[in-house]
């Protein structure tokens, strides 16, 4: 990767990667991160890429943003 980040795709795979690197316990065996997902779609909503959490109670379950199954946030 370059210096400098082009697109939100860099910086989300920059993100992505880094906490993978620093929170190693956060990836589950099978390669999924619940908790990287979250943070992965905290961001977006905080840049208003997707529904905020007041909105997305209105969405059918099937969209809604799920949180990570354990609380490793508090590490």
């Amino acid at each position: 990767m370059s210096d400098k980040i082009r697109s939100y795709a860099e910086l989300r795979e920059l993100i992505r990667v880094s906490l993978r690197i620093q929170h190693p316990e956060w990836v589950k065996s099978d390669g999924n991160s619940p908790v990287c997902d979250f943070y992965d779609a905290r961001f977006a909503e905080l840049l208003g890429l997707v529904p905020s959490r007041e909105e997305e109670a209105e969405l059918p379950l099937g969209n809604r943003v799920e949180k990570p199954e354990n609380n490793a946030q508090g590490n």
